[in-house]
């Protein structure tokens, strides 16, 4: 199986935000959307992170309610590792594994 078949079942769409975006709003935004994470993207529309339900855990027992107006630049992960809609479940399944990552953004996924 390939991630374009996952793609076809659960969806396109993605939501973004980029980097000023305080944590606060990008709960909002996760919340909202029934997301866990959401890629960022500086003002040209390029992709230069993400930030997870996780990062944003740790940021608030780190900093407590702080946290929540930080821009989330702080607490992203700046090192974006991707996959293609043609890489197979099972590939991207043990790179997220051996990586420890939920969340895998699909580069060239309509959108993102």
């Amino acid at each position: 199986m390939r991630v374009f078949n996952l793609l076809n079942t659960k969806g396109r769409a993605v939501v973004c935000i980029e980097r000023d975006t305080t944590v606060e709003n990008a709960a909002k935004i996760m919340a909202e959307h029934e997301i866990e994470a959401l890629p960022v993207l500086d003002p040209a529309g390029e992709s230069i992170g993400i930030i997870s339900e996780r990062d944003i855990v740790h940021a608030i027992a780190k900093d407590g309610a702080k946290a929540a107006g930080k821009a989330i630049d702080e607490l992203m992960t700046h090192r974006i590792v991707t996959c293609k809609a043609e890489d197979s479940v099972a590939d991207v399944i043990e790179l997220m594994d051996k990586n420890n990552f939920r969340h895998l953004p699909v580069q060239g996924n309509d959108g993102f």
